[in-house]
């Protein structure tokens, strides 16, 4: 039940990782707002079977732990693009023969690219250049549709993309895998922020419909002291399930 998910470690690791954002950033909202990611994977868990879950930038806060609780994947694989957030991914998860973790960042292109290490947190490691200071780190980049060719995966069941303004580029990177996405758990923004060059919310739900991906719900939103909304981790689902929740009770 809801009650015994919230108390699992990855989620209160991500409750905090929440609630340390400075205050001049971001503002408490009502707390049905700020945690919903338990409650909706449970309204949705009943109606779809999930076969691969990709889990982009699982080395944070242990994400793969939540998801994988509530919805019970066949074969997980989690990306971390920093060194440090990989050797974690790996030690937790090093006994579950089921989740594969890769050492490289995700988005639209195959190659080498620039890791924008952030001076402050682990999570807020970039392929996005800061407005504030950093130092770069090179790594490996990968398209998801390449990375799922090449691995013999024909679907892509659920996705969870955290890589700080860089989620629109991992989304095109699915190709025609994103047809075959039945949850997208990403983060939107609503202005530019921290991160040169974000793509905004509107284009976002422009492409997402194109490939028969509908908004479902926030998990939580983020806004600045003035007021202004700047970034919201959203809720995805394919039209055919997102008929099915609007049928229930």
């Amino acid at each position: 039940g809801a009650g015994d998910s919230t108390e699992l470690p990855g989620v209160k690791a991500y409750r905090d990782g929440l609630n340390s954002y400075p205050r001049q950033i971001r503002a408490r909202l009502s707390e049905d707002m700020q945690f919903k990611v338990v409650d909706l994977l449970e309204k949705i868990a009943p109606l779809v079977e999930i076969n691969n879950f990709v889990d982009l930038g699982c080395g944070s806060w242990d994400s793969i732990q939540v998801f994988d609780k509530l919805l019970s994947p066949k074969r997980i694989f989690g990306f971390e693009a920093h060194p440090d957030n990989f050797t974690k991914a790996v030690q937790w998860h090093k006994d579950d023969p089921r989740i594969k973790i890769f050492s490289s960042a995700v988005s639209d292109f195959d190659g080498q690219t620039t890791l924008h290490i952030h001076p402050s947190s682990p999570s807020g490691h970039s392929l996005k250049k800061f407005s504030f200071g950093e130092k770069p780190l090179e790594i490996a980049s990968v398209r998801l549709d390449t990375w799922a060719a090449q691995n013999g995966i024909k679907t892509l069941d659920l996705v969870k993309t955290d890589t700080q303004g860089n989620d629109f580029e991992v989304i095109k990177g699915m190709g025609e895998y994103l047809r075959t996405v039945q949850i997208l758990c990403m983060e939107l923004w609503f202005c530019q922020g921290a991160y040169e060059e974000t793509f905004l919310i509107g284009e976002v739900l422009q492409y997402l419909a194109v490939y028969g991906l509908r908004f479902y719900n926030f998990e939580c939103l983020s806004m600045r002291s003035n007021g202004i909304l700047r970034w919201g981790d959203a809720v995805f689902v394919r039209e055919e399930l997102f008929k099915k929740l609007a049928n229930k009770s």
